[in-house]
């Protein structure tokens, strides 16, 4: 029985662990000034609960990989 159980479940759990391989989140975007609408560098993005963070290039863009 334990066999059986171990033969239908192995697949199963190959497949979550392939799956979390791929699932990469990557959020970007561009900070912008509320008057101009110039871009602002050196700002610094965290997640909101969490240390995972970046700061914005020089044209103010910024990408967080949150895998």
């Amino acid at each position: 029985m334990r066999k059986h159980l171990l033969a239908l479940s192995l697949p199963f759990f190959l497949f979550l662990i392939s799956f979390h391989a791929f699932a990469q989140i990557k959020i970007s975007g561009i900070v912008l000034s509320g008057d101009d609408k110039a871009p602002l560098p050196g700002v610094n993005v965290v997640v909101k609960g969490t240390t995972i963070g970046t700061a914005t290039d020089v044209n103010g863009a910024y990408t967080l990989d949150l895998a």
